[in-house]
């Protein structure tokens, strides 16, 4: 907790291919510029971060969150592996942002306080394969 009982709120975006191009950080590019800024938007594997930042959301953004950091697409698919590997649940590269970010130490939380990150999605598709008989 920060001073007055504020939790402290960091978010994330895609950074793009090793961070040469940044393909989904509209909102990290808007919230350090402190203005709303329209990007064209490259190919990234979390999609879901495809859209720019709203109108109506980005006020409440520069109220509540006290950063945005980016990630690497190479981090986004570490941590989609991470999840499964380790709690088996499958989860959209866009979801997998947050808790990149955690990974690379971008977010880092103060010490004696918890930190939680999350993975909500669902533009997963699961295949399963059956045998053919």
């Amino acid at each position: 907790m920060r001073h007055g009982g504020r939790s402290e709120i960091d978010a994330a975006n895609d950074q793009g291919d090793r961070g040469r191009t940044a393909n989904a950080d509209d909102a990290a590019q808007s919230f350090h510029a402190k203005k709303r800024i329209v990007t064209e938007k490259k190919f990234t594997i979390a999609d879901g971060l495809r859209t720019n930042v709203g109108e109506r959301n980005f006020p409440i953004i520069q109220r509540y969150v006290d950063d945005i950091v980016t990630v690497s697409e190479e981090a986004i698919v570490a941590a989609m592996r991470t999840i499964w590997e380790t709690m088996k649940i499958i989860i959209e590269p866009s979801a997998a942002v947050s808790y990149a970010a955690m990974v690379e130490g971008q977010i880092d939380p103060p010490s004696r306080s918890y930190g939680a990150a999350s993975i909500a999605g669902k533009r997963v598709r699961h295949y399963s394969h059956r045998r053919q008989r």
